[in-house]
């Protein structure tokens, strides 16, 4: 008589979908895959787009009508001074020097969630990119400038995003014990952790 026992990893790694990358959830959720739902989604995206940038805008149009002092709420002539709180309602209106810029930027965001199979690191880069540039506006001017972007601006802002990007690459790495081309994949508590292979049954004779 022989008698075949299959550990709890075994059946439970059976169970449990193989890990992907964050790039490649949403192909894992079993879903059908149509051809036209990027476009779809590509719509949907530009349209909220749109309908929120309008009710922004009416919204800062009247709290700077009925707000006292009009002086502090009213945005300058062209929407250029990145000292004016309402100027800087933060869109992207920059020169191809800026544009190239903020293409760096949203490849390095990009990267980190595809690194980190997340948004958090993402997310909490671009604030403290955000807060550091508002810190140093006042003296390096062109540095959240919304037209011309001056060469200075460009390197103040650039450089420091690849080395807190790089820096933060090598920690995720070192902290998960990832190979530095290799996302992490799963979700927590062991997120990053690799699959481990089924064992084989082990089987005993009596």
């Amino acid at each position: 008589m022989s008698i075949t026992l299959t550990t709890a990893s075994t059946s439970s790694s059976a169970l449990t979908p193989e890990p992907v990358p964050f790039h490649r959830v949403a192909h894992a959720r079993g879903a059908r895959r149509l051809w036209f739902r990027p476009l779809v989604a590509l719509a949907v995206s530009a349209l909220a787009y749109v309908l929120f940038g309008m009710l922004l805008l009416l919204a800062t149009a009247l709290v700077a009508d009925v707000a006292p002092p009009r002086a502090v709420l009213e945005p300058s002539a062209g929407w250029a001074d990145p000292l004016n709180p309402m100027d800087q309602v933060l869109g992207h209106g920059y020169d191809p020097l800026g544009q190239v810029g903020i293409g760096i930027f949203a490849v390095a965001m990009g990267l980190l969630a595809w690194k980190t199979g997340g948004i958090e690191l993402p997310i909490l880069l671009h604030a403290a990119n955000n807060t550091t540039l508002f810190a140093i506006a006042p003296m390096i001017p062109g540095s959240t400038e919304q037209g011309e972007v001056t060469v200075l601006g460009f390197l103040a802002t650039t450089v420091p995003l690849l080395l807190f990007t790089s820096g933060l690459w090598r920690w995720f790495d070192r902290r998960e014990g990832l190979a530095p081309g290799e996302p992490c994949r799963g979700a927590a508590p062991a997120r990053c952790a690799r699959p481990v292979p089924a064992a084989a049954p082990t089987t005993l004779e009596a």
